[in-house]
């Protein structure tokens, strides 16, 4: 993500804003899955910049294009409970949840005193349906440790529809919550 991109896209958003402006930062990487010392520098980066780099990138643009809009604004960080669980062989994926949660945090401290400020959430869905979860249990077992768990949630239906993850989550966001929260799409 380019900053000048965002920026672009965001004063466009910011110009034409009704009642509310939405920021959903969804996009994540699974992979590389494996013990930290088999990942590539590469690999890592590449990871980084999806699943961190371009939410803040993001993040930055909205807030500075928004900030001055007496509008509702919110940004949605799509996390998981692996923000706050280690896994073996999912160091990246944890870490950049973890600093999503925390860039989440940081996000809703610095709006506190603002006139009109940014509400920033961290969103965990739950266990979805999801592409990275085909990924992760059709994985082999004896090059990633969880796969098996993976496998048996989704065997044994413990898995979520996208579609209802989406309706819960518009449904959270009706309702009013403090800055900086963590929002869980599920029961």
């Amino acid at each position: 993500m380019r900053e000048a991109t965002a920026d672009r896209l965001f004063r466009d958003l910011a110009a034409g804003a009704g009642e509310e402006l939405l920021l959903i930062n969804n996009a994540a990487m699974l992979e590389p899955l494996g013990p930290i010392e088999t990942l590539a520098a590469a690999a890592m980066s590449a990871h980084l910049q999806t699943s961190l780099t371009a939410p803040m990138i993001l993040c930055g643009a909205f807030v500075r294009h928004a900030q001055r809009l007496p509008i509702a604004k919110r940004i949605v960080n799509v996390t998981s409970g692996l923000a706050v669980h280690s896994a073996p062989s999912m160091s990246l994926y944890c870490s950049s949840k973890a600093a999503l949660n925390m860039l989440t945090r940081c996000i809703a401290d610095e709006q506190r005193e603002r006139p009109y400020p940014v509400f920033a959430y961290a969103l965990d869905p739950g266990m979805t349906d999801t592409r990275m979860q085909t990924t992760a249990r059709t994985r082999d077992a004896a090059e990633f440790p969880l796969q098996r768990f993976f496998a048996e949630s989704f065997e044994q239906g413990k898995l979520q529809s996208p579609e209802r993850v989406a309706a819960e989550t518009l449904r959270l966001l009706e309702d009013d919550h403090p800055n900086g929260a963590v929002l869980r799409a599920y029961a």
